[in-house]
């Protein structure tokens, strides 16, 4: 259209120049879709020889659009024109060709089709200058400054997470948005660097030494201080128990994770039946396997409660996702890993495992496990009755065992020992004491945890010595205490053992006694 006009009317290209000109001036750096359409517009135009370049303002809009001195927010904005731009016309205007057309012209053996209308050189060479010093100056300090904030809001949620167990609504909508827009850039960048042919900046990493929440992991000066340090476990053999956990997936058919294999065979089993029955005899058969099944998944059940290795607890969860993967089934499953008696405290570990385990393939079962044990703290706190002293152990021990798997968050344990603290009464100091036993060396040696917890303790210990308690509970807090944080001078040194003397102790403790065990 604008061809016929310019065709028909001498001094029409005069005017629309003026006119492309002044709205581009005019309209607010925060509209980008008008500006990047006024800016392909006016190239069009210069292209097609309907204006010319001489006359016409692209070098102008150029220039405002690669100024890097305006606020950040509207460099951020102009990359996005100048990258839809050069995605069109980096060959007609810039001059540049972008190494993926080369590659393209390599594989087909023959040159790539090229516009016949180009700009001259110099003005070419211009714009390419203006874009390409534009892009070296910033980038890298877009994309670095838009990844540090992305990182400090992580570290805001994380710390939030460890202390209150869950992140507010206005943090989490704030990650949201920093990571939509760093993800935006970053993909605006790449768009830029592919079609000037510049190298893509990445953004520098965080200290690999320092936690998501600002705690810095102190290093020793001496290697040998490293190994008088208490560690978070026991022993190796505790560490594979909680931290070396079974994925499914690993081992189990991918349908298998989702339906059960009953389930699957369902529909192979309707479809296979060719003679017809009656309904009576259907019903029957239904009621028959129904209950053949309640009765297989009853004695299931009740060997759960017989898994203490982490071996047998995984061997029990292949099971449940080959046999019995059922959306009643899991709900019975959680019902029973609630549902631990208060006497036996044993198997909180093994049952822990369990839910660890299925928890990323059946969330509904550690939902409803954590849900029922965090109503269950919430009541216990009010009620004060020394007969229920063994079910808040329980309740308190489970929460502890959960959090070492990562299933429950440690901000619900220091929470609740906080508030434990706050009404120090006889009960609850003794559910102090548990906490510490359960998981005290967990979160006093796990870094993101690690100065809440040992504030937390040292206030306790302050609360033993000012508060009359009776000895028992004296001897426990103590005893806690100290296991978890034990004396400086009465740190255990490792102990430097002969070859021999460790040859001998391998055959013994590793060798001997552990095939008996498996033969056992």
């Amino acid at each position: 259209v604008c061809t016929r006009l310019r065709a028909t009317y001498e001094e029409f290209s005069a005017h629309l120049a003026k006119a492309l000109k002044k709205a581009f001036e005019s309209t607010p750096n925060t509209d980008l879709n008008r500006r990047r359409f006024l800016l392909r517009f006016c190239v069009e135009l210069v292209l097609v020889e309907c204006i010319s370049a001489k006359d016409s303002p692209l070098l102008d809009f150029v220039k405002e659009v690669t100024d890097i001195s305006l606020p950040e927010e509207t460099v951020i904005t102009n990359f996005t024109i100048i990258g839809s731009l050069a995605q069109k016309h980096a060959v007609s205007c810039f001059g540049i060709v972008p190494a993926k057309q080369k590659t393209f012209e390599e594989a087909l053996g023959r040159s790539w089709c090229e516009r016949s209308c180009v700009l001259g050189e110099a003005l070419r060479t211009q714009l390419m200058n203006l874009v390409v010093n534009a892009y070296q100056s910033s980038a890298a300090g877009l994309l670095q400054t838009a990844h540090t904030r992305l990182l400090e809001q992580e570290k805001v949620n994380s710390k939030l997470r460890v202390d209150k167990g869950q992140v507010d609504a206005e943090n989490q909508t704030k990650h949201e948005q920093l990571k939509e827009a760093f993800t935006k850039l970053q993909t605006n960048l790449t768009t830029l660097s592919e079609y000037l042919n510049q190298p893509l900046p990445t953004p520098q990493e965080e200290d690999p030494n320092a936690s998501r929440i600002g705690v810095k992991q102190e290093k020793t000066e001496e290697d040998n201080k490293e190994e008088e340090l208490p560690m978070i476990w026991e022993d190796t053999e505790q560490q594979k128990f909680y931290e070396e956990v079974l994925d499914p997936k690993d081992v189990i058919p991918a349908v298998l994770l989702q339906s059960g294999k009953k389930e699957a065979e369902k529909a192979d089993t309707t479809e296979g039946a060719e003679t017809p029955k009656t309904q009576e005899e259907v019903q029957k058969e239904r009621e028959e396997a129904r209950a053949q099944a309640i009765s297989d998944f009853e004695l299931y059940l009740a060997r759960i409660s017989k898994c203490e290795s982490a071996k047998q607890v995984d061997d029990i969860v292949i099971e449940f996702f080959h046999e019995y993967n059922t959306k009643g089934n899991r709900r019975a499953l959680a019902q029973t890993l609630f549902s631990v008696q208060r006497t036996k405290l044993h198997l909180l570990a093994p049952h822990a495992r369990l839910i660890a385990i299925v928890g990323p393939y059946m969330k509904d079962v550690p939902t409803y496990v954590m849900q029922g044990l965090q109503q269950e703290l919430e009541h216990m706190k009010n009620v004060k009755d020394p007969v229920l002293i063994e079910s808040k152990i329980r309740t308190v021990r489970y929460l502890c065992e959960l959090c070492k798997f990562k299933v429950c968050p440690p901000g619900v344990v220091l929470d609740m020992f906080k508030d434990f603290c706050d009404d120090f009464s006889h009960h609850h100091a003794e559910l102090c004491a548990h906490i510490l036993q359960a998981c005290g060396r967990y979160l006093l040696y796990t870094p993101e945890t690690a100065m809440r917890t040992d504030n937390l303790l040292e206030r306790m210990a302050r609360l033993k010595n000012a508060k009359s308690v009776p000895l028992r509970l004296e001897i426990m807090l103590e005893d806690a205490y100290y296991q978890v944080k034990p004396p400086e001078g009465k740190k255990s040194k490792a102990k430097e053992r002969d070859p021999l003397e460790q040859f001998i102790q391998h055959l013994i403790c590793d060798r001997l006694y552990k095939d008996e065990d498996e033969d056992k």
